[in-house]
């Protein structure tokens, strides 16, 4: 599910990522068979505890669009759109009397676009090495804000959290009148990728540098010292799809991340069953860990162009005695769609007398 690792990350990740590729690298965009993909994926964490989950919806569009220099290659364009809700409706009760938290709005809503370039190391396009870069733009907001909001406790928010405390100072001189304050900002997410297509096998590689300007989030003008700037993101991934018979896949795969101090490694095998080739109807289930956190059990299906999948986690932290091990779920839906030239067929001239 989603991972917060700390007040200062503000970045969504799924545990089903392959539902997220333009937000997983942005030289994934174009990286498939076909005209179009569209994915997108919506998650409901630590909905067993709190009446305010994290509630959280991922948009993703990419599509090859023309030739590149040589007839193999290729540029891909890609896009996503993300809603996360960090402080407001969504959160934890941290409240030692059990009450709910005052309530507040932060919303960290952002676009994505970029461009992605393959490039064959051969002919028959069994090896690309692709390069993409991605624009990432979006806004941050608040009206009123608390450390009873901030889903960690007090003594452990650390200086760097200086714009929420220079807001509350801002909010009790108004007499705790609600003044909306926002912050637009603007990243660059460059990545690589590599791909080797085998007879029976399926290899792919990737590494992104993300928020490369590490551009500013502060809600203050004048807190350049203590404001919030985004940190700087690093992101692995890998993915090996085996083909063991003519009916089943086994697909084991990675995917790490970090942003400051915030990390996680996510560790994963899925396991494909073809049910009706001549529809293409597939299901599948797998297994994974994260941090040694969650257990991430998931469940998937493909019906010709259509994927879905289902993800829940089992939280075995410290809050597993309040979540009864529920950390929450994912629901994913992705489509592959294929737009066919017209032929251009040659008109004859048929002559009767012939």
């Amino acid at each position: 599910m989603l991972l917060w690792q700390s007040a200062q990350s503000q970045e969504a990740h799924f545990s089903y990522y392959q539902f997220t590729p333009v937000d997983v690298n942005p030289a994934n965009a174009g990286a498939f068979h076909g005209s179009y993909r569209v994915s997108g994926i919506y998650s409901d964490n630590y909905g067993a505890i709190t009446s305010r989950p994290y509630r959280n919806l991922d948009f993703n569009v990419d599509a090859p669009i023309i030739r590149g220099f040589r007839k193999q290659d290729w540029v891909g364009v890609g896009i996503g759109m993300l809603v996360l809700p960090i402080l407001n409706g969504s959160g934890l009760h941290v409240n030692d009397d059990g009450t709910p938290a005052i309530g507040t709005t932060q919303v960290l809503t952002g676009f994505k676009g970029g461009l992605a370039y393959h490039l064959s190391l051969d002919k028959k396009q069994t090896r690309i090495l692709t390069l993409g870069a991605q624009f990432a733009s979006g806004k941050r907001s608040y009206q009123q804000l608390s450390y009873l909001d901030a889903r960690v406790v007090p003594e452990k928010l650390s200086s760097k959290d200086g714009d929420i405390d220079q807001y509350n100072q801002q909010i009790q001189a108004q007499s705790q009148s609600k003044y909306p304050i926002s912050k637009a900002y603007s990243d660059i997410n460059i990545g690589v990728l590599f791909n080797s297509r085998q007879k029976k096998s399926d290899l792919k590689l990737g590494f992104v540098v993300k928020n490369v300007n590490k551009s500013s989030n502060s809600l203050f003008a004048n807190n350049s010292k203590t404001g919030y700037k985004r940190e700087l993101g690093l992101q692995a991934h890998g993915a090996y799809d085996m083909t063991i018979n003519n009916k089943v896949n086994v697909i084991p795969g990675f995917f790490y991340y970090s942003y400051g101090n915030a990390w996680a490694f996510n560790v994963n095998t899925h396991a494909m069953y073809t049910l009706r080739p001549q529809d293409g109807l597939r299901v599948g289930a797998g297994l994974g860990l994260r941090n040694f956190r969650s257990i991430m059990t998931f469940f998937g299906a493909e019906y010709k162009s259509f994927k879905m999948g289902f993800n829940f986690d089992i939280d075995i932290t410290s809050l597993a005695q309040e979540t009864n091990g529920v950390g929450g779920f994912e629901l994913c839906l992705g489509y592959i769609g294929t737009i066919y030239k017209k032929p251009k067929t040659k008109q004859v001239i048929l002559c009767p007398r012939l």
